[in-house]
């Protein structure tokens, strides 16, 4: 009998060459497996260097905008003998300086005497509504609303007075708690100028550099105030005009000694952090200071990183 062609036969392969061919298909997608989850781990090791390195950015930026802070309170203790130069090196405007530390890290530090701004507890009312009113003419409600947060403070300071004299026979503890609701302002810092229903973002922001609530004063210092400032206050078109109204809420006494200071530092990578502190200088002796306030601050002004004319060397 001739046998089939070829092309007839059954085409049932071996069993032994079946199982080599499945133990193939499983190595394979052992292979890429195990090739998945080597690249995963080198994108994810990656990904944690490069958020090491942006933390330690960042780190630098924090140390070198705080010790921008230190260095101008360094200054001013040192200038602190001299009186009303204080601030020679940085001024007292609050314009910020630029300089450079060695390793590529540019600082702006900004001094602003305190004196020239308005105290948003103590300043009379005419002088809280013409600064609000000079640079947001329409933001009636919030001259309202901020006055109205001040009338009802120190209406709680004078009932806590009446009680307290009323006392004759008081633990230590009410006694404590009179002295803390007398000294309680409407503002413990000017930040909470954003909380004043009327306030909106821009009209908060552009305020902030002129308000204060540290220097306990019904009116502010022309001579030290910021331009803005005085131009706000008096509806002036310049420097030199303002000065010459001799408003009634401008003081003639000397600057004081309480400073709000700016440190910003940006890397050479770009990251940036700005820190603000308000400080206040005794002259001794022996001459010291007290942070009164510490806080984060925002990007100002444009400041450029590293190699691009940073400043001065630091």
């Amino acid at each position: 009998m001739v046998p089939p062609p070829a092309a007839f036969r059954d085409p049932v392969a071996p069993p032994g060459s079946r199982e080599a061919g499945f133990a193939l298909i499983a190595v394979i997608w052992m292979i890429g497996l195990i090739g998945l989850m080597l690249v995963t781990y080198i994108a994810a090791a990656r990904y944690r260097a490069i958020e090491a390195r942006a933390a330690a950015q960042i780190a630098r930026a924090e140390a070198g905008a705080e010790g921008a802070v230190n260095l101008a309170i360094l200054d001013l203790l040192a200038d602190l003998p001299k009186g009303e130069s204080m601030g020679a090196r940085f001024g007292s405007g609050g314009r910020p300086r630029l300089c450079a530390l060695e390793d590529g890290t540019i600082l702006a530090v900004a001094v602003a005497n305190e004196s020239g701004k308005v105290d948003l507890n103590a300043a009379t009312p005419d002088l809280v509504a013409a600064l609000i009113r000079g640079v947001a003419p329409e933001a009636r409600a919030a001259v309202r609303s901020l006055l109205h947060l001040r009338e009802a403070a120190q209406h709680a300071k004078d009932q806590a007075q009446t009680q307290q004299s009323q006392t004759q026979q008081t633990q230590a503890g009410q006694v404590q708690q009179f002295q803390e609701s007398r000294e309680t302002p409407a503002f413990r810092s000017a930040v909470e100028l954003a909380r004043v229903p009327g306030v909106d973002r821009t009209l908060f922001e552009t305020l902030l550099p002129m308000v204060t609530t540290h220097t306990g004063s019904p009116g502010l210092n022309a001579q030290v105030a910021a331009t803005a400032t005085l131009l706000a206050v008096t509806g002036a078109r310049s420097r030199a005009e303002a000065e010459r109204a001799n408003a009634a809420f401008f003081l003639a006494q000397a600057p004081g000694r309480v400073f709000l200071i700016r440190g910003e530092a940006v890397t050479r990578t770009g990251a940036r952090v700005a820190r603000e502190a308000v400080v206040e200088f005794t002259p001794g002796p022996p001459a010291a200071y007290s942070i009164r306030e510490w806080r984060e601050g925002g990007p100002q002004a444009p400041l450029a990183p590293a190699g691009s004319g940073g400043g001065a060397p630091c």
